[in-house]
C-alpha cells in the first residue's frame, strides 16, 4: 500500500517519518472510541532509505509492507497461549506437580517469544516501510482530494 508522509528526522539506518492517522482510521468503525488516536492525530514511522536522498521537510511516498493484524494477533497471543497450554496439559498428563508443569509451560512460553524476537531481528528490514520517492507538496494535496 502506497502512502504519503513527512521526513522528520534522518537516522543513520533509517528515515523518521510523520504520517496523519487518518488514512489509516479513516474507515475504521471503532475510531472514535479508540485509543489509539486519542493522544495524537499523527503517528511516528521508521522506513528503509532505500537510496533515496531526502532532508527533513522533504514529503515522500512510501510503499508500506501489507500485513493482515489478524496474522499478527495469533502470531503474538494466539500461539503463545497454545504453547502454554499444551504443555501444561503434556506435563500434568505425564503427573508431573502442578507448579512443575506451570513453570515449564512458563519456560516453552518465553523460549517461543525468544525465538520471535530472534526472528523479528532478522527479517525487520523486510517489514519496515520503503521510500519510493521524493514527492512535492502539490502532488500530495492533489491525490488526497
Amino acid at each position: 500500500m502506497r502512502e504519503f508522509a513527512v521526513v522528520k528526522d534522518i537516522k543513520e539506518d533509517y528515515v523518521l517519518l510523520r504520517k496523519d492517522r487518518a488514512e489509516a482510521c479513516a474507515s475504521c468503525s471503532i475510531k472514535e472510541s479508540c485509543s489509539a488516536g486519542v493522544t495524537s492525530q499523527e503517528m511516528e514511522i521508521k522506513a528503509l532509505k532505500n537510496g533515496v536522498n531526502v532532508s527533513p521537510g522533504d514529503f515522500v511516498e512510501i510503499e508500506v509492507p501489507n500485513f493482515s493484524a489478524t496474522k499478527l494477533a495469533l502470531l503474538l497471543y494466539g500461539i503463545p497461549l497454545t504453547v502454554f497450554i499444551t504443555v501444561l496439559l503434556v506435563m500434568v498428563s505425564l503427573e508431573f506437580s502442578e507448579p512443575i508443569s506451570a513453570l515449564a509451560a512458563f519456560v516453552a512460553m518465553v523460549a517461543f517469544y525468544a525465538g520471535l524476537s530472534f526472528y523479528d531481528k532478522k527479517n525487520r528490514k523486510k517489514l519496515m516501510p520503503l521510500i519510493i520517492r521524493k514527492v512535492s507538496a502539490k502532488d500530495v494535496f492533489t491525490k488526497i482530494n
